[in-house]
């Protein structure tokens, strides 16, 4: 699981960055498996977050996490289900790739009906997990975006949101917002609110369209650049 972004063995920039995330953070194609226009091919999360970060590059993505929970749910990446369980899986990334950001952008796959992890469940292992990366560099906390489900959008991919946590899972992004920004002061960090993109326009009431996908990157980027601004300003 996890993989190096595309150029970038041997890659010499100023800033190293690891994106940990669920597959609202995966290149677009792999979600929406859609036949897109050639303006809209490739990874638009990278390239909105490279262009925030000007010009310094994405190193490392281990996409399809949840925080802290072994998911069975995605045989077709890999048959081990601790390999989408980031916290047992970061640590080996960061100390082998020694990254200044890691982008920590999780929850929503720890919400699906057999983790029966609670809002605040989330809460306490995005805290944990947190303090694990601080341990090697800055974290970039990124609260997930909203959902909206309907009866007609059905699918294998969806039906474990379709139970007695349902709508749960469809109150959560507002919640965990908030609760992602009090971490992220208290523990001095980065922090973007993914519900600013409004409601997913991917078609499935869960994932971001490439529109949105490169803005959820491009302001990661951003958040990123403005906490090295901040440093500079301090170092001066």
């Amino acid at each position: 699981m996890g993989k190096l972004a595309e150029g970038d063995e041997g890659a010499n920039d100023a800033l190293r960055i690891h994106w940990y995330g669920d597959s609202i953070g995966m290149e677009f194609t792999m979600i929406t498996e859609a036949k897109v226009p050639p303006i809209h091919r490739g990874d638009p999360i990278k390239t909105g977050l490279e262009a925030g970060l000007g010009g310094n590059k994405l190193h490392f993505c281990h996409p399809a996490c949840t925080i802290n929970q072994d998911d069975p749910s995605l045989p077709h990446f890999s048959k081990n289900p601790a390999d989408f369980n980031c916290a047992k899986e970061m640590d080996k990334r960061l100390v082998q790739g020694r990254p200044n950001y890691a982008i920590l952008q999780q929850g929503t796959n720890d919400l699906r009906a057999y983790h029966r992890q609670s809002v605040k469940d989330v809460e306490k292992a995005m805290a944990r997990l947190i303090d694990q990366a601080k341990q090697v560099c800055m974290p970039i906390v990124v609260a997930p975006p909203l959902m909206s489900f309907s009866e007609g959008l059905r699918s294998d991919f969806l039906e474990p949101y379709y139970t007695q946590f349902l709508k749960n899972c469809v109150d959560s992004p507002p919640e965990l917002s908030k609760l992602y920004e009090k971490l992220a002061l208290e523990k001095g960090i980065g922090f973007y609110d993914g519900t600013s993109l409004g409601k997913p326009k991917a078609g499935d009431g869960l994932h971001l369209d490439w529109d949105q996908s490169y803005s959820l990157g491009y302001w990661i980027g951003r958040e990123i650049m403005g906490i090295e601004g901040k440093y500079a300003s301090i170092r001066q």
